[in-house]
């Protein structure tokens, strides 16, 4: 049959230990978690009577609010990298062919290039319908598509360090609570 010791908790409170539970750690009624000393130290504490094997109460996991916090930070920083690494990927795909300025230069020397005749039949053709159901040349969807991505890349990276400042708060404040213990 084992021996059962006294274990003082820093509360005031005493914890009934055995020696088998030596080097383990025991819950004290306050809910505070304190670590056995080695059997060696064990015997130098002061006996206790007898405790059935009932009222030992194994302990519990303690999950705080803190460290869910935490890690739902560490799921919303994950995703939020890899979605802007999506982005990141998308804006390297993205063939950009010319600025704006060698556009308007191409443009240019393209109308540069028409007759009076062709002119006028462009501008007339451009008043009455209007741009048309003509789509843009692909580098100017290109880079509107690119300006889109470029946001959403800001975005997910302003979100990401958001998520990882949340997660670096509860962690500070789950460390301050067990330093209290």
């Amino acid at each position: 049959m084992s021996q059962n010791y006294r274990l003082p908790c820093s509360c005031g409170q005493e914890i009934v230990v055995q020696t088998s539970q030596a080097g383990q750690n025991v819950t004290c009624a306050c809910g505070r978690t304190v670590e056995a000393p080695r059997l060696r130290e064990l015997r130098l504490l002061a006996p206790a009577e007898a405790v059935p094997r009932t009222e030992y109460r194994a302990p519990v996991a303690q999950v705080s609010f803190p460290r869910i916090i935490f890690v739902l930070s560490l799921i919303g920083l994950v995703a939020t990298s890899l979605y802007g690494g999506l982005m990141f990927l998308g804006l390297q795909s993205l063939d950009l062919g010319m600025s704006e300025e060698q556009l308007a230069q191409r443009d240019s020397e393209t109308i540069d290039k028409m007759n009076l005749e062709q002119l006028w039949g462009a501008w007339v053709s451009l008043r009455s319908d209007g741009l048309g159901l003509e789509a843009p040349p692909p580098e100017l969807i290109n880079r509107y598509r690119s300006k889109q991505l470029r946001g959403a890349l800001t975005t997910s990276g302003i979100v990401a360090a958001a998520f990882a400042t949340c997660g670096a708060i509860s962690a500070a404040f789950s460390l301050q609570r067990k330093r209290r213990r």
